[in-house]
């Protein structure tokens, strides 16, 4: 799994990170450890669903250790989390890059440096990640329909765009 991207009080599904064994037994997820443990934001889980919600008053990057067990076999997995506590704005700066949407793609054009990029779906969940070289497009190939975050990063210039993906 990639890196989960929380925003305040949005619930993050962290279901699909686990292997059910198809009986219709129970299934109850836990939080079992917050890594480091002086993580100040607050997670919880939904225990019949596996949603985290995550509350904090500050930016924090961290992991969150989540148990599922079913039939007396439990399962762990650990989530990498990156939680904002708020709407963050990045510089417009990466050198004239442009985001669009062509065919059901996402297209990435004109970072004249190397460059990556992270696309994210509304709920946080990374989505795509590619790498792209100076003046060539990068494209996201097969996108379901919906909207999408895209970070561009050059070097220490970063920006972010939201985009439609009809």
């Amino acid at each position: 799994m990639g890196t989960a991207i929380a925003a305040q009080n949005q619930p993050v599904d962290v279901s699909a990170n686990f292997t059910p064994d198809g009986s219709n037994a129970t299934i109850k997820y836990a939080v079992v450890e917050l890594v480091p443990s002086t993580t100040k934001a607050q997670v919880t889980i939904d225990e019949a669903t596996g949603k985290l919600t995550i509350k904090g008053e500050t930016n924090e990057s961290f992991s969150v250790v989540v148990s599922m067990t079913q039939a007396g076999k439990t399962q762990y997995v650990n989530i990498p989390v990156t939680y904002t506590s708020g709407i963050s704005t990045l510089a417009e700066d990466n050198s004239n890059a442009t985001v669009s949407v062509q065919n059901g793609e996402i297209v990435v054009n004109g970072a004249a440096d190397n460059y990556s990029v992270e696309v994210y779906s509304t709920s946080g969940m990374l989505v795509g990640k590619a790498e792209g070289t100076a003046n060539n497009a990068v494209r996201m190939p097969s996108t379901a329909k919906g909207l999408y975050i895209v970070k561009v990063i050059a070097g220490n210039k970063k920006t972010t765009k939201s985009i439609l993906v009809k």
